[in-house]
């Protein structure tokens, strides 16, 4: 987040690619950070590649709902972002997956 906040989205990118190879899961939240770089710098394959991957870490995860909407979004895709960030889970103890950080 720092390279981020100093601009340097490169560096941030780097950083985070290198941070998620680390072991055999990588955290979430590093995750859903590279994917919006990636999107955000243009990149929007590897961005799918990279919520592709965090849905398969944290697949009930608030952090996977809204990389995925995020960059449905950034694909002109407003309508199926939406839908996916409203629309209730099949399964309802996966929605305690997306709602629980909002609740801390």
């Amino acid at each position: 987040r720092l390279h981020l906040q100093a601009g340097a989205a490169d560096r941030a990118e780097a950083v985070l690619r290198d941070a998620t190879r680390a072991g055999p899961l990588a955290a979430p939240e590093a995750l859903a950070l590279l994917a919006r770089v990636q999107a955000d710098r243009g990149a929007v394959d590897a961005a799918a590649d990279t919520v592709a991957r965090l849905k398969q870490v944290a697949p009930n995860g608030w952090e996977a709902a809204a990389a995925e909407a995020r960059l449905l979004a950034k694909q002109g895709k407003k309508d199926a972002a939406a839908a996916l960030l409203t629309a209730g889970p099949a399964d309802p103890a996966r929605l305690l997956g997306r709602v629980g950080p909002l609740l801390e």
